[in-house]
């Protein structure tokens, strides 16, 4: 501002700026009404069609072959690479993967979070390295536990492919009320077994003639 003797003239200028755009947030529904999803890890739902706006490229998961991680599976959001996706369980930190994904990628296993034990997942699509660092620049992914839940649950399933099979089990129990007893306990057992596919034991790759088959 300028100042002489008989006047104080404000020198500056006034910029409305537009208002703040809010975070692009999705909630994914691990668990239904019914119970949990059919899925045996968390990936599937997080790279589901109700995420695809969210750009799961890069992302690699347990059936990878040629993995520096094998039996892994990470989430990379818009494409950037699993280290650029912070993943967080209840809000808070966990700690990564034993071996790098390329040998540089760290990530967070999400294999190693029970999918019976998961309530929801949140993901932030916008960046959030000011935030968090730059483990977040891609985005964010909050996986909520349940908090709640009273009894006794077991779900099973399985499958074959190729003549190899698919299995799942798992079971969940509860008990306890913070409120009322100031305690409350979560136990969760999943199992998870894939057996292994060689490409000769498919139908496409047991044989290099091609001609019979469309595309």
């Amino acid at each position: 501002m300028l100042l002489s003797q008989q006047h104080l003239w404000p020198v500056g200028l006034l910029m409305r700026n537009k208002p703040h755009k809010r975070s692009r947030r999705l909630k994914l529904r691990v668990r239904t009404s019914s119970g949990p999803t059919s899925k045996p890890s968390l990936n599937p739902p997080i790279a589901s069609p109700t995420s695809r706006s969210a750009n799961s490229g890069n992302s690699y998961s347990e059936s990878f072959s040629n993995s520096f991680a094998p039996g892994a599976s990470g989430i990379s959001l818009r494409g950037l690479g699993q280290k650029a996706t912070l993943v967080l369980i209840n809000g808070r930190r966990t700690a990564g993967y034993g071996f790098a994904q390329n040998l540089q990628d760290t990530f967070v296993d999400l294999n190693s979070i029970p999918a019976s034990a998961v309530e929801r997942i949140e993901i932030l699509k916008d960046g959030a390295s000011a935030v968090y660092g730059s483990d977040a620049i891609a985005g964010v992914v909050n996986v909520i536990m349940r908090k709640d839940y009273k009894g006794i649950e077991f779900t099973a399933g399985a499958g074959t492919a190729a003549g190899n099979g698919d299995y799942r089990f798992s079971a969940t129990a509860g008990f306890g009320d913070l409120g009322r007893d100031k305690y409350s306990v979560l136990a969760v057992v999943d199992y998870y077994k894939r057996d292994l596919v060689m490409l000769n034991e498919t139908d496409f790759g047991a044989s290099a003639d091609y001609r019979g088959k469309v595309g």
